[in-house]
């Protein structure tokens, strides 16, 4: 615990340092666009998708030399869209319900599901649910298969 706030603290710094250097060097961030960021795992509309892919300049452009755009720029892209107002949960506060699915960070990076979580799973209003592995326990993916089909 300790030394994962030292390590947030260090990169804190670091990065800090590392934009300083930036300015100093004449380069300058997009200052102008509002960033959001969320999990890179959730469900889009076709439309929306083609949205993007319309706008891949732009996002080429504006993220090109960032860090973890994959969990920024599809966020920022549907909060600038006239998609905005069709997300599921509007609050952008990266709560699992806005991608219904059923990650398990506490237990793992993430945890991998085994037949002693298929309670859990079923009493969860979530849709869709990660990780499975049949090398660790194939049991509980032939019965959610069994129940689901």
């Amino acid at each position: 615990m300790f030394q994962d706030k030292l390590d947030r603290k260090s990169n804190n710094i670091i990065n800090r340092v590392f934009l300083k250097c930036q300015e100093l060097i004449g380069i300058r961030r997009n200052k102008q666009v509002a960033f959001y960021k969320g999990t890179q795992w959730f469900s889009i509309t076709d439309a929306f998708a083609r949205y993007i892919v319309d706008q891949r300049h732009w996002v080429e452009n504006t993220f090109r030399y960032t860090y973890c755009c994959d969990e920024v720029f599809v966020q920022t892209l549907l909060m600038r869209s006239p998609y905005s107002n069709n997300r599921y949960w509007l609050s952008m506060d990266n709560d699992s319900h806005a991608i219904m699915r059923l990650i398990d960070w506490n237990r793992g990076a993430p945890y991998t599901f085994r037949m002693l979580d298929f309670d859990e799973i079923n009493d969860s209003d979530m849709l869709f649910c990660r990780k499975f592995d049949p090398n660790v326990d194939d049991t509980i993916i032939h019965q959610i298969q069994e129940r689901y089909s």
